[in-house]
């Protein structure tokens, strides 16, 4: 939510939202790599 207000309402530009991003795509990689371990394929 930083990043989206950062973006909209404080009018930075993008690289002031990249720690936020990194963190948002860090957890997506995790959770995504845990999915795939689980899945189980017939």
């Amino acid at each position: 939510m930083n990043g989206l207000l950062d973006l909209t309402l404080r009018g930075q530009g993008l690289v002031a939202i990249l720690p936020e991003a990194g963190v948002l795509l860090g957890f997506a990689a995790v959770f995504f790599a845990i999915g795939v371990l689980r899945f189980k394929y017939e």
